[in-house]
């Protein structure tokens, strides 16, 4: 190991120059002096310890540097580990071949003979994977000589390897509980007895694996399930009723019956959101009226947020309410995020009132020529769909925003869509029409009016002009998409009035994946949509 032989000779005075005596029958007798280790408890002792230790992961690392040994690769491009040391334990990897148990077999003959320790085979064990084959499983057996064992191997009470079946990995704590509580039964005992037992006892004995493992929400409702009958009782017909107070089970909205704070859902988006809540405290305030408690206890920007987050998980459980999926929490924190800060800017952006016919100058001046053209809604019953597209021509990316809304404003569905590319400015522009026209088909959304700010494509739309390049193939698919939609308009607008199509464009560049809204305004261009209802 590279140690000097003058540091190795002072180290072994120090383990010689000691002695040991025992105390017989009261009597001191014997004179041991060591000559390999020292006693326990010796604060030299540690170091030996790791000095040892050292000396079996460097036999190991040679193994492996030449070649004879292989050790486990948690992905393909990780480094290799052929071992672990934990205390007085260690665990071996290596790939399950006659030249690893030689190697292995190797290196423990060698420590054997520099330490003088020997392997406790009847403590040590081994398990394969179950792809080995038994030719190779006796070999080892046979070269090592220790015993195979399963997977399901405990070490220090917990099991070793973890799998998918979490119910029967944690098997023995759900029996150990079963027979505490059914030799109890056996007994009579107090309600104060019971509790202690519970308390002291079975809710003791999950708690060591739950500091290391995530129990599964199915396991623990067995235990509480378990508990709450031994706490209740039996009878000849059964398990007792399980007691509980009708306020706590049926509240109403305004008490505080709609888990704004209390589900597992709920409370993973507020810790996501950051914000400082207390929820046990939020749980109480239900008796009076608790938004007005909370606005009390936050400024206006706070409680702003805070509305902001209450409202994203109430159309979140809406969502599932209505046969939906819930959103990811960190979606819905991202969303609420910048809704609110979307609110904040249109709150502070100044919308003049419309002018009168009094007010309205009677000249036409150079600022009236360049006034922008807003957005119209379409006629009534009638939906009209933008479509914009957004390059970047670094990460040949493709970034296509459709929005549909109806005659008062409102938003009915929106998308931001990335498409892997490079394409011309006018492919471009045509290639996005194509997306936005197949999600609203896919959708069975009724459109009305498209417009988009590509003059080229629109015009080509609508002439009969054909012509054998790649830009006349996009317009042919667009127009068989287009007869898709009977009586649907086409028109060319500038951009002023496309600005919520071109915002969801740009937002899909900085997308992994599509993002679609039905029913809400997209947070990206929340501004863009607030004044275009305005105008």
């Amino acid at each position: 190991m590279g140690f000097a032989s003058k540091w190795v000779s002072l180290i072994m005075n120090c383990i010689c120059s000691s002695s040991f005596s025992f105390s017989l029958n009261g009597e001191v007798v014997g004179h041991v002096q060591p000559s390999r280790g020292l006693r326990q408890g010796d604060p030299l002792s540690p170091y030996l310890f790791l000095i040892c230790s050292e000396g079996l992961s460097r036999l190991l690392q040679f193994e492996e540097a030449v070649g004879n040994l292989e050790g486990l690769r948690l992905t393909r491009h990780s480094p290799s580990v052929s071992h672990l040391l934990f205390a007085d334990d260690s665990l071996l990897f290596c790939r399950a071949n006659n030249q690893s148990a030689i190697a292995i077999q190797r290196t423990l003959d060698t420590y054997h003979q520099a330490s003088g320790q020997m392997l406790n085979n009847n403590k040590s064990v081994m398990s394969f994977s179950p792809n080995t084959a038994d030719v190779i499983k006796n070999f080892f057996a046979q070269t090592l000589n220790m015993p195979i064992t399963k997977c399901h191997e405990r070490y220090l009470g917990l099991p070793s390897y973890s799998g998918r079946d979490k119910q029967e990995l944690f098997s023995h704590i759900k029996e150990r509980v079963w027979k505490l509580l059914h030799s109890w039964n056996e007994k009579i005992f107090s309600i104060g007895g019971k509790e202690v037992l519970l308390k002291a006892v079975v809710q003791s004995i999950p708690t060591y694996a739950m500091s290391c493992f995530k129990l599964t929400k199915k396991f623990c409702s067995q235990l509480e399930s378990m508990m709450a009958n031994f706490w209740w009782g039996t009878n000849q017909n059964g398990t007792k009723i399980h007691w509980k107070r009708w306020n706590s089970l049926c509240k109403s909205k305004h008490e505080g019956g709609h888990d704004l704070f209390g589900c597992k859902h709920a409370k993973g988006i507020w810790t996501d959101s950051k914000f400082s809540l207390d929820y046990h405290k939020a749980q109480s305030m239900f008796n009076g009226d608790y938004l007005l408690h909370l606005s009390s206890m936050y400024n206006q920007e706070e409680f702003e947020l805070l509305i902001c987050i209450m409202w994203g998980i109430w159309s979140d459980r809406n969502r599932i309410f209505h046969g939906g999926q819930p959103r990811p929490r960190s979606s819905v924190v991202v969303y609420v995020t910048n809704f609110h800060q979307d609110f904040i800017r249109a709150k502070l952006t100044k919308v003049p009132p419309p002018a009168t016919e009094q007010s309205r100058p009677h000249t036409v001046t150079n600022n009236m020529l360049q006034k922008e053209v807003p957005w119209t809604p379409p006629a009534i019953n009638g939906f009209k769909m933008n479509v914009d597209a957004g390059t970047n021509l670094e990460q040949k990316k493709l970034g296509v925003g459709a929005i549909i809304r109806d005659h008062e404003g409102k938003v009915v569905a929106a998308l931001s869509k990335i498409v892997q590319g490079s394409f011309r400015s006018d492919e471009m522009e045509a290639k996005s029409l194509f997306h936005a026209l197949n999600w609203a088909s896919q959708l069975q959304y009724p459109v009305t009016h498209i417009e988009t700010d590509a003059l080229r494509v629109s015009s080509a739309i609508l002439s009969n002009a054909t012509d054998l390049s790649s830009f006349s193939d996009l317009i042919f698919d667009v127009r068989c998409l287009i007869s898709s939609f009977p009586g649907i308009l086409i028109s060319h607008v500038k951009r002023t009035a496309n600005q919520a199509a071109h915002g969801l464009a740009k937002f899909a560049l900085g997308l992994d994946e599509d993002m679609c809204w039905v029913g809400e305004i997209p947070y990206p261009i929340f501004s863009v949509v607030v004044n275009d209802f305005n105008l």
